[in-house]
């Protein structure tokens, strides 16, 4: 069958089916080059990052509000609310963080679909967030509700309701912080490719606000009157350590996209010149916020979602606009990504991905 034979055929799918071929796609490829580490998972050793999160994440399960959990995660309770309420036995909460990966990936893919007007640019792009740091991460490590997280702001960057958006804005922060982080860049991008447009900003941002506004001012009012550690405390102490694993940003970056860095690049000029250099400044502030209240560097860049999702649907128009050659370009992009080494950049210390093919060995003796 030729190359346009499977395309047709690929594009007749009911959009249900393809979303979930591509993020089974996705999802396999990923655990296949890039595999957990499973051989830690056995030791429930909280000393291990696969297993730190975990442990944190499995007691909150059983009573969300405990404080003997480790600051970082003590506010994202909304995941183990849902699995204490579902009472999930054992180990099975874990499953739940997984879940939240593929409904992310399906997410992308129908969201990528919709924008691009291109099927296989849906499944490239989605494929190539796959390769991802971000996405990495979130499949290895135990306890990371980074999927659900990464669901909210995809939703906030792409639904077409601003109902919709006041709903993902208020449950997103209860998920992770990060995305609070990257609400203002979402907003932006949001406002570039959704229905409406620039002309709609004072919606957006009424709706963005208050699904925000519960969350902020709970947490504010709990820092004031009981003088929460995690809000000041935390945020201190990241100061203190930002300048001993500075010198690891550049690394911890370029480990976040690889070469799906050019698909930030595309959504950067697809914004236009006069709004280019804002997208750009408010990323780049994102960015380095973000990684210096987190230090596990290369997971973070997730938070630049809005702008490669918006890189990746500007890539599929100008393709079918008469620029075919840029979907081999993409086809490249995600095999150099398979094939160059992964490293987990968190502070100072790099834990390599060996991949199944033993490449990664040599790498990291």
């Amino acid at each position: 069958m030729t190359r346009a034979g499977i395309a047709g055929r690929v594009g007749s799918w009911p959009r249900g089916l393809f979303v979930v071929v591509a993020a089974s796609l996705a999802l396999v490829v990923s655990a296949w080059f890039f595999p957990p580490r499973v051989q830690f998972w056995d030791r429930r050793d909280p000393r291990l990052q696969e297993w730190s999160r975990a442990d944190a994440f499995l007691k909150q399960c059983q009573d969300p509000l405990r404080q003997d959990v480790e600051p970082a995660v003590r506010w994202r309770l909304l995941p183990p609310v849902v699995c204490h309420a579902l009472r999930l036995p054992g180990f099975t909460p874990l499953a739940f963080c997984w879940l939240g990966l593929a409904a992310f990936a399906a997410a992308l893919a129908g969201r990528l679909d919709a924008l691009g007007g291109s099927r296989a640019w849906a499944a490239l792009g989605t494929l190539l967030f796959a390769t991802s740091g971000p996405f990495i991460t979130a499949l290895g490590w135990l306890g990371i509700n980074d999927g659900w997280y990464l669901l909210a702001l995809l939703e906030s960057t792409a639904c077409r309701s601003c109902w919709a958006l006041a709903a993902w804005a208020f449950l997103g922060p209860w998920i992770d912080e990060r995305y609070l982080i990257a609400l203002p860049l979402a907003l932006l991008v949001r406002m570039r490719i959704a229905a409406g447009g620039y002309g709609q900003w004072r919606r957006t941002c009424a709706a963005a606000c208050a699904g925000v506004a519960p969350y902020i001012l709970l947490r504010a009012g709990v820092t004031l009157v009981r003088g929460d550690a995690v809000s000041s405390g935390y945020v201190a102490s990241m100061l203190g350590v930002f300048r001993i694993y500075a010198a690891y940003l550049p690394l911890g970056w370029a480990m976040g996209y690889r070469v799906g860095w050019l698909a930030l690049a595309a959504g950067f000029l697809s914004a236009g010149r006069g709004l280019r250099a804002a997208w750009t400044a408010l990323a780049a502030a994102t960015l380095l916020a973000v990684s210096v209240l987190a230090w596990d560097i290369d997971r973070s860049t997730g938070v630049l979602l809005p702008v490669y999702v918006a890189g990746v649907a500007a890539a599929a128009r100008a393709a079918a606009s008469g620029r075919p050659r840029l979907l081999a370009l993409g086809l490249a992009c995600v095999a150099v990504n398979l094939l160059l080494p992964y490293a987990h950049v968190v502070g100072f210390t790099l834990s390599w991905n060996r991949g199944p093919f033993g490449i990664w060995r040599s790498l990291s003796g």
